[in-house]
């Protein structure tokens, strides 16, 4: 009876290390994951007291570098990253006489949100361009800045082009009314505020002196009451905040120290 039970035992003792290596493994990758976009920007920017440097101090005496913290923020993923390209620009940003850095509250960043709507009861699929723009009292909001929709690229009978014209916009009065800027937490679910009320439509449509043409074609069908926004799909933010360049970046869901948003594009542009 005693062999048999320690027979068991030692049975037993692979399963427990097996879930230990488990625990600690998806300890490291959680600590690792980026699982906001403003955890994103405090890691680029090398912000203290964030997750992964107190877990870093916890499990390792080596201390994290900007450098090695912006490396990690890149897809590692990715087989056709330009490596040149990246050192150039991870260089840059981590100089130490001239530090560039991102900031929520500067406006030169955007969202782009895949979404479901109905236009005239079907189903259709929109991409809505939404920015930070700051505020008079010295808050912040998301706004509506563009669409992208193969629906609103209407033709008349004829073939001919539909003639666009450019809506007025009333400025909001009711300041309580607002796409929140911690809308992006919660996957901008409250984006279908945009088209509940047409006469709310100033206080989640950037105030603009011209629109684009799917721009326009969008205020004046939610004007009819002819589309209603369901639900986001999915998520893309650009950030055009450091000189020289412009970075993309999309949620990766992996069980990996690799994942959550991180940067899936590197575009080099004129300065």
């Amino acid at each position: 009876m005693l062999k048999k039970h320690f027979q068991i035992l030692l049975m037993l003792i692979p399963l427990c290390g097996f879930a230990q290596a488990f625990e600690t493994e998806f300890e490291t990758n959680f600590a690792w994951e980026v699982k906001q976009v403003d955890e994103f920007i405090e890691r680029f920017n090398d912000a203290d007291h964030t997750l992964i440097k107190d877990y870093n101090k916890k499990f390792t005496k080596s201390p994290l570098t900007r450098e090695a913290l912006i490396k990690s923020l890149f897809d590692s993923k990715r087989s056709d990253w330009n490596y040149e390209e990246v050192m150039t620009f991870i260089t840059q940003v981590t100089n130490e006489e001239d530090p560039e850095y991102l900031d929520f509250n500067n406006e030169n960043w955007y969202a782009k949100v895949s979404c479901n709507l109905k236009w005239k009861g079907k189903l259709q699929k929109a991409v809505l361009k939404l920015n930070i723009r700051n505020l008079a009292n010295g808050g912040c909001k998301w706004v509506l800045t563009d669409i992208e929709a193969d629906f609103l690229k209407l033709k008349n009978p004829d073939g001919t082009k539909v003639v666009v014209v450019q809506p007025q916009i009333a400025t909001p009065t009711d300041f309580r009314k607002f796409l929140n800027p911690i809308s992006h937490t919660n996957d901008f679910l409250e984006i279908d505020k945009i088209s509940e009320d047409a006469a709310d439509l100033g206080y989640y449509v950037d105030k603009s002196e011209k629109y684009s043409d799917s721009m326009c074609l969008f205020i004046a069908e939610c004007r009819q009451n002819n589309i209603k926004i369901l639900h986001a799909n999915s998520i893309v933010y650009t950030f055009s905040q450091i000189k020289g360049w412009q970075i993309e970046i999309r949620q990766f869901n992996r069980q990996s120290r690799n994942s959550g948003w991180l940067i899936s594009k590197l575009i080099k542009t004129p300065i």
